[in-house]
């Protein structure tokens, strides 16, 4: 697990995983449904998902679109539930699902959407990941980040983010837009500026 962790990153061994599944994943549903609603807005045809989980978010999105998904998860218990979730998806040759990160993504393939939902408030060096993942959209694809929204959220938390923190650097260097969606989510656009 170390090699795609970041030592200050947040883990999920063999117990947080399946507490995640079985606690978080019930909660985490209602939301799903809006951002799925949100991505296929974009009309994507090729999707990257950093730091998918146990392929909630993959279940939903696969039956709502026809676009090709890939999948990177750090961890390997997470990958292990989402693949007997996505068992049909992925031998359909729709849904593929990688071990890596944020930081070590391991295909080399562009997309016209890259996304992370509820993941990103986890990793200790998000910023840095920025220009990395930027990488990998395709001309004229986006970078979409879904957390929950610390500036209008009834409840402001670390597993959340505002839009005052994001460095100026970051803003500066991308197409950057903030949207704040109901139920408290606030969906970040980054796009890589026109040559």
């Amino acid at each position: 697990m170390a090699e795609y962790y970041d030592p200050k990153d947040e883990k999920f061994g063999l117990i947080s995983s399946y507490l995640y599944r079985y606690f978080a994943e019930p909660f985490l549903y209602r939301y799903h449904k809006l951002i799925v609603s949100e991505i296929l807005n974009y009309n994507p045809s090729k999707i990257l998902d950093i730091g998918s989980g146990t392929g909630l978010l993959i279940k939903e999105l696969s039956s709502k679109t026809e676009a090709e998904i890939y999948a990177v998860e750090p961890s390997k218990f997470m990958i292990d539930i989402a693949k007997r979730r996505l068992k049909k998806e992925i031998s359909s040759g729709r849904v593929k699902i990688y071990q890596g990160s944020s930081r070590n993504i391991p295909i080399k393939e562009k997309f016209d959407l890259i996304i992370t939902t509820f993941s990103f408030h986890h990793w200790s060096n998000k910023f840095d990941s920025i220009p990395y993942i930027m990488n990998f959209v395709a001309n004229g694809g986006l970078f979409l980040i879904f957390d929950y929204d610390n500036d209008y959220g009834k409840f402001k938390n670390s597993h959340g983010l505002s839009t005052k923190e994001f460095p100026e650097t970051i803003i500066k260097g991308y197409e950057v837009n903030f949207k704040h969606l109901p139920r408290s989510i606030l969906e970040i656009i980054l796009k890589n500026p026109e040559l």
